[in-house]
């Protein structure tokens, strides 16, 4: 595996590894409060679904999720006033972050060799 492939790999990993632990931890502490719904469930079940094809180099889930990513940057910046500007700024690193490790060309590279060898 070249040099590239093996970088783009790690970042894929970190950005399913951050976003799996990230909607765990939301939907824990929901489920501490006793306010977590099945239908917040099932969205946690749909995400590992995402996150599991586009491990497996879906260009299908890799849209959906820079989607995601634009969609959450909206939200965060614009439609979010009242939130405390730590929190926005917290978030605007989190998802720059996240579109960087995304778009970036050995990850493009690791998604189409995953694609490509049926992994």
């Amino acid at each position: 595996m070249a040099a590239q492939t093996k970088r783009g790999r790690i970042y894929v990993m970190l950005f399913i590894l951050g976003l799996a632990l990230f909607d765990l931890g939301v939907k824990g502490l929901l489920l501490a409060e006793g306010t977590l719904k099945w239908s917040q469930a099932i969205g946690t079940v749909i995400t590992f679904i995402v996150l599991w094809f586009l491990w497996r180099g879906s260009k299908f889930a890799y849209g959906f999720m820079l989607c995601c990513l634009a969609l959450a940057t909206a939200l965060t910046l614009f439609l979010i006033p009242q939130v405390p500007a730590y929190f926005v700024a917290f978030f605007g690193v989190a998802i720059l972050l996240s579109f960087l490790a995304l778009l970036a060309p050995s990850s493009r590279t690791f998604l189409v060799q995953q694609r490509g060898s049926g992994a």
